[in-house]
């Protein structure tokens, strides 16, 4: 699980907690929020460090003053951070749970990992990748590990 994934849930996560749902479903969302938010304290503090070592805070706007040319050096640190894995655990809730609520397509979608059961394999990510074949203007969609190979 990338840090990436949990950044994109915390605020789905968040928004669901106001929500009437059963009270198993409750219980599994506040246990995933909560150790997600856990998780996400360890990428803030090493966000931090990085924003210290390289740029000055700006006491009177409190954030951190970052020079237009050091902006996509900052996005290439940042990136490479929101890419690495996290140590997460995902607390395992019932798909079938899940149907008891109205969810916007784009919030299972961010929760995918919490999900197991019948249907929950339909919400992972699917990584496709395309292969060229020489001479030839084919292009033939595979599932392997997102890159364009040529044959």
């Amino acid at each position: 699980m990338k840090i990436i994934d949990l950044l994109n849930a915390q605020p789905v996560m968040q928004k669901l907690m106001d929500r009437q749902m059963p009270v198993k479903l409750a219980y599994c969302l506040a246990k995933n929020f909560r150790l997600i938010t856990t998780e996400l304290e360890d990428y803030n503090t090493a966000r931090l460090k990085l924003l210290r070592e390289h740029w000055v805070l700006n006491p009177k706007t409190d954030r951190f003053d970052i020079p237009d040319e050091d902006q996509s050096r900052w996005k290439k640190m940042h990136d490479e951070l929101a890419d690495t894995e996290s140590g997460y655990k995902p607390f395992k809730v019932d798909m079938a749970l899940a149907e008891k609520i109205d969810w916007a397509p784009g919030e299972l979608l961010s929760l995918w990992f919490i999900f197991e059961g019948e249907g929950s394999s339909d919400l992972a990510p699917v990584n496709t990748d395309i292969k060229v074949t020489k001479g030839a203007s084919d292009l033939v969609p595979v599932n392997t590990d997102t890159k364009v190979t040529e044959l």
